[in-house]
């Protein structure tokens, strides 16, 4: 059985999502599921794909979620 991580940094979200990894560090605080932790930024995978699984966008405008 293979661990799948529920928090992940933002050269594999871009793998997973196919996007440049200077659009996700660029847009991190935007991120629904971005996490500041220390210095570094993770993502919450499993947020993330509940949010692309319903057709929504991963990118959270001020005041909406």
């Amino acid at each position: 059985m293979e661990y799948e991580p529920v928090l992940i940094d933002s050269k594999t979200l871009a793998e997973r999502i196919s996007m440049s990894v200077k659009f996700i560090e660029k847009n991190r605080n935007r991120i629904d599921g971005a996490q500041k932790i220390g210095r570094v930024w993770r993502f919450n995978w499993p947020t993330i794909m509940a949010r692309i699984t319903t057709g929504r966008d991963i990118i959270v405008e001020k005041g909406q979620k």
